[in-house]
């Protein structure tokens, strides 16, 4: 709940950090680019991209979901084979090293397509053309908060859905997971000593 609660509060900062570096509005900070942007597409322009991270808050759960089952069978064999209780188990620096990488890996493995089309689709929306967006953006602005963020989120994952099939009838099911080697590498290194030094 709390990362979908981060995802809802922190997507117009991160909007409006894209409108900047894309200078969208020229000479804006983040107060300004929000406000412009606001102006232009209402509520829903701010939370563009909403639903494919709603989607990747899975990645932690998994994460420390894997990392917690792991560490609970590895003090259970080491309690099993020592004869003590598992509350007397502590585990090595190596441990908990090898099962934050481990879990990690599993994590960006199970959610590394969903980061491939939130990556893909936000290239894609870029080149969209600006009359389409104009018009969706003039529907979305008259409406309510929750029903724009809906009809977003909606709209969200029929575009993630729709790209996935595409891509894997396309390119075949391994394109899934096309420049997976380096995301794995920084995240699964990041998380490991995450753990370790908790």
């Amino acid at each position: 709940m709390a990362g979908v609660l981060n995802v809802l509060a922190s997507n117009p900062i991160w909007v409006a950090t894209m409108g900047i570096k894309a200078d969208t509005y020229p000479g804006s900070n983040v107060f300004g680019v929000l406000s412009k942007t606001y102006r232009d597409g209402g509520i829903g322009a701010l939370y563009s991209g909403t639903g494919a991270s709603l989607l990747l808050v899975a990645n932690p759960i998994i994460h420390y979901t894997a990392y917690e089952s792991l560490k609970g069978l590895r003090i259970a064999s080491l309690a099993k084979s020592s004869g003590k209780g598992v509350s007397d188990i502590i585990l090595s620096g190596g441990d908990i090293f090898v099962f934050g990488a481990l879990a990690k890996c599993i994590a960006t493995i199970l959610t590394y397509p969903l980061q491939l089309a939130q990556t893909r689709l936000r290239s894609i929306r870029k080149k969209a053309k600006k009359d389409d967006e104009k018009e969706d953006k003039a529907v979305a602005k008259g409406g309510s908060f929750l029903l724009t963020l809906w009809n977003g989120l909606a709209n969200e994952y029929s575009a993630t859905w729709n790209f996935l099939v595409n891509h894997v009838k396309t390119n075949g099911f391994t394109a899934m997971f096309q420049g997976m080697g380096a995301k794995l590498l920084q995240t699964v290194l990041n998380a490991a000593f995450s753990l370790l030094f908790l």
